[in-house]
């Protein structure tokens, strides 16, 4: 938020007494004349903040270069099952964000009476069936694409998994199939 704006704005909540005091502030101290005005005690989400701090305070015992080297592994590993499972299935996506082509089943309307109805894209049954059928979780499914985010708390055997759940899913539906 703009300083400029946040004069406009009023925080949501409103403390015990009828006036508003962002911690760490002091009874009778002026609201900030910034956004940090409506970090009050209920709104701002202090749990996930220190968790935030213990989150680093981890990563930075592990080490950032580790970190880094393991999620690369992982990632090169899913990219690499990916490319088997593209190529064995005539290519019905690119693996980048897996983008699938545009002519491969990516859904479109269809009629139905006077109505249309619009057929889920590839890429929407796809995720639907990884979530619910292999309980894999992945970003999005947007645009006629999905995005894998191999974590460092990933074992190799979840990534293995996870081309293998691909490869069976797009083997099952008719239109992974050209």
């Amino acid at each position: 938020m703009k300083r400029e704006s946040a004069p406009n704005f009023w925080p949501k909540d409103i403390g015990y007494n009828g006036g508003m005091q962002p911690p760490p502030t002091f009874p009778g101290d002026p609201l900030p004349d910034d956004a940090s005005g409506f970090e009050m005690v209920g709104q701002r989400n202090d749990t996930n903040l220190i968790g935030l701090l213990y989150t680093v305070d981890l990563m930075d015992l592990i080490g950032f270069d580790k970190i880094e080297k393991r999620v690369k592994s992982l990632t090169e590993r899913l990219r690499g099952g990916l490319d088997e499972v593209t190529r064995e299935l005539h290519n019905v996506f690119l693996v980048l964000t897996i983008k699938f082509r545009d002519d491969v089943g990516t859904g479109g309307a269809r009629r139905q009476g006077k109505s249309q109805e619009v057929e889920p894209g590839l890429n929407e049954v796809l995720y639907d069936a990884l979530y619910e059928h292999h309980h894999i979780g992945v970003s999005t499914k947007k645009v006629n694409r999905m995005r894998f985010s191999p974590h460092i708390y990933n074992m190799e055997e979840h990534i293995d998994w996870a081309v293998e759940a691909v490869r069976y899913e797009l083997k099952k539906s008719d239109r992974g199939k050209s």
